[in-house]
């Protein structure tokens, strides 16, 4: 705790993206750092309405998984997505943990889902077993957002990185 530090993403250098372990939380479209880690990305978040929908890009879909998650603002049914992925920072000296919603309420239910010992040691705790430390992944997660607020996330897909 005496070494942890809240920055907005402006006050942040790349040095800090080489050295740090991160916890990097909002889009592109806040975040511009994000840029740097899309390369390593399976599931990336593209915000941009002036290049296209609103979507979730899958790089590389496996069976039975779609090549784009499409956030439509109007659904009726109030579905929303997020990813979520933990990587090596820029140097491979550290980590980076990036949270990504179409929404506050998507954000946050990507938050807690990470954040939250059951939801976490189910899906980690049978790949992870004995080894030591956790592997980097990705997840991609579905929301319901109804009033600002969104129902526990339930995973659409994921990557573990040995």
């Amino acid at each position: 705790p005496g070494r942890t530090e809240i920055r907005y993403a402006r006050d942040l250098q790349l040095d800090d993206l080489k050295q740090a372990n991160l916890i990097l939380i909002g889009s592109l479209e806040a975040d511009p750092w994000l840029e740097l880690f899309q390369r390593q990305m399976n599931f990336v978040l593209q915000d941009d309405k002036l290049k296209g929908p609103l979507e979730i890009e899958n790089r590389k879909p496996r069976t039975g998984e779609l090549a784009d998650y499409v956030y439509d603002e109007s659904d009726p049914g109030h579905r929303g997505f997020a990813a979520v992925a933990f990587l090596p920072n820029l140097s491979g000296s550290g980590n980076v943990l990036i949270v990504q919603g179409f929404t506050l309420a998507g954000t946050q239910a990507a938050a807690e889902f990470v954040s939250s010992d059951r939801n976490f040691d189910a899906l980690f705790n049978p790949m992870v077993g004995s080894r030591q430390g956790l592997p980097h992944f990705e997840l991609l997660l579905k929301t319901m957002d109804v009033n600002g607020l969104a129902s526990p996330p339930a995973i659409l897909a994921y990557r573990i990185y040995r």
